[in-house]
């Protein structure tokens, strides 16, 4: 929502010929677009991630690749910083905004003695055949970042595109990832941070909380995350069959109670959830809902009674 409260920031891609164009427009209260304006073009689509939009009292900040952008009272964009990291996610609880990201796996070919190997004496006589070149993996990095700081993150030694999610209560932050390599699956865990304690972001990943799975995966992937106030709830995609998935969810009260519960189960491919909070203690949760014959977005509203409990 705008500042004012008459309208919307609306940031989307547009694909042409392999290339991605990224651009944000303001919507008016009547929901008529202005002059849509392009934040960055880029000729590799698939390196690119979605825009992320966020309010944070009078500021709108938007990202994209490894850039942000405050967007003035007037719609204009303010000069660009680099945030270190593409973003999956972003808030904008403070004067300045948190970012997450995952960094893309690093791999290197390295000429050494494999099976089928056909230099004479090994790899290592200055020849290397392409029977010689295996393809080394080394993980991927969590990173979370500020404007001016950076505060790291862990690396894991195993392979995913999968992004991570950020959120505030304005108390402290929840940050929530898909741990364990895309392709095998694992868990969804979350580690939650206060402003002070953003440096020791890295050791305290390393022991994060557990509060669901995943089944095996592929692609950017990410949970993502609301808050009334009083409660987080995270939801994600799992997998359910060949081309089904479900969207699963846990709540986390303030006191650190998790509760898991499930969104969205059906013969469908339910994936892709977003969540949102409407007021205290109301949810709602948006997801791609695909049958045989359509594809549309579904709701689901979750809400909570005076104990805390979800009602379904």
């Amino acid at each position: 929502m705008l500042p004012s409260g008459s309208g919307f920031t609306i940031a989307w891609m547009e694909f042409e010929n392999g290339g991605v164009r990224t651009l944000f427009s303001r919507l008016d209260a009547a929901l008529n677009h202005g002059t849509p304006v392009v934040l960055m073009t880029s000729g590799d689509a698939a390196a690119v991630k979605a825009p992320v939009v966020v309010r944070s009292g009078v500021s709108t900040w938007i990202t994209v690749a490894s850039r942000f952008w405050k967007i003035l009272p007037d719609g204009s964009l303010d000069e660009p910083l680099e945030a270190g990291v593409a973003a999956s996610d972003m808030i904008a609880n403070g004067p300045m905004p948190r970012l997450v990201g995952a960094t893309k796996p690093f791999a290197a070919d390295q000429c050494m003695q494999s099976p089928g190997c056909r230099a004479i004496g090994g790899p290592f006589n200055g020849l290397c055949y392409a029977s010689c070149v295996i393809h080394v993996q080394l993980g991927y990095g969590l990173r979370l970042m500020a404007p001016f700081a950076a505060f790291g993150g862990p690396s894991f030694h195993e392979e995913s595109d999968a992004q991570p999610a950020i959120q505030s209560d304005g108390r402290d932050l929840l940050i929530a990832w898909y741990l364990g390599a895309e392709a095998r699956g694992g868990s969804v865990v979350v580690n939650r941070l206060t402003e002070q304690s953003l440096g020791a972001f890295e050791a305290m990943a390393a022991n994060p909380r557990q509060i669901g799975f995943f089944a095996p995966e592929s692609g950017a992937v990410r949970p993502d995350i609301a808050t009334d106030g009083e409660r987080y709830l995270v939801v994600w995609q799992t997998k359910r069959g060949l081309a089904e998935h479900d969207i699963e969810a846990a709540v986390i009260e303030r006191d650190g109670t998790v509760t898991p519960l499930t969104i969205a189960s059906s013969a469908d491919d339910e994936r892709q959830p977003s969540v949102i909070s409407t007021r205290r203690g109301a949810f709602l949760v948006a997801y791609e809902k695909i049958s045989r014959t359509d594809r549309r977005i579904a709701g689901r509203l979750v809400t909570f009674d005076e104990r805390r409990r979800a009602v379904r």
